[in-house]
């Protein structure tokens, strides 16, 4: 494994695992982006394997759950609450 490689993936990581970059707004889903950008950037994936690296079924589902549960919570909201039932 490329020394590279090996640096982008742990400071990913460690960033995903810390949850957030001090001083800097970024959460899990922006350190995971910029980990992305770095390994194209610095030519360890090619612009084609990172996409090909994408799984577009598991993102689809994870944003249908998230409108599904936002759909229901405002409906929830709007409906009144629960000792009305």
């Amino acid at each position: 494994m490329d020394t590279l490689t090996l640096i982008i993936f742990l400071a990913t990581y460690t960033g995903i695992a810390i949850g957030e970059i001090p001083g800097l707004a970024l959460d899990r889903t922006g350190i995971a982006i910029l980990g992305a950008i770095a390994m194209v950037a610095s030519g360890v994936l090619s612009t084609e394997e990172a996409i090909m690296a994408i799984d577009f079924p598991t993102i689809l589902l994870l944003y249908s759950l998230i409108r599904f549960f936002t759909v229901q919570a405002r409906w929830f909201l709007h409906r009144g609450s629960p000792e009305d039932f």
